[in-house]
């Protein structure tokens, strides 16, 4: 990630070196933040660059077999006996022996 900053046009790492620290460990992630000085006050430039470098990160994640895990959550609903559960709500997913 540093090798990318440093050689980006949108920045002068020279004068403002990026800063990135692995900031901590979360249930769902591994947070690292990067700040970086954007060399113009065009916001239109700005985003366009951010999206570059958010991109081109992704593709070196990728060309190197890594994924990104999204956060996820399994919820199980349970009663005391066996009373019925009635979901409500719309339903993504039709399971092969669901009537149409």
């Amino acid at each position: 990630m540093r090798e990318l900053l440093d050689r980006h046009p949108a920045f002068d790492a020279q004068k403002h070196p990026p800063l990135i620290n692995f900031t901590e460990f979360r249930d769902w992630s591994l947070n690292i933040a990067v700040v970086v000085w954007f060399d113009t006050i065009d916001f239109a430039q700005a985003q366009q660059w951010k999206t570059q470098i958010n991109l081109e990160i992704l593709r070196r994640f990728n060309n190197a077999g890594l994924t990104f895990a999204y956060p996820t959550a399994t919820h199980f609903l349970t009663t005391a006996g066996a009373a019925p559960v009635e979901i409500k709500g719309r339903v993504a997913l039709k399971s092969k022996d669901s009537e149409p």
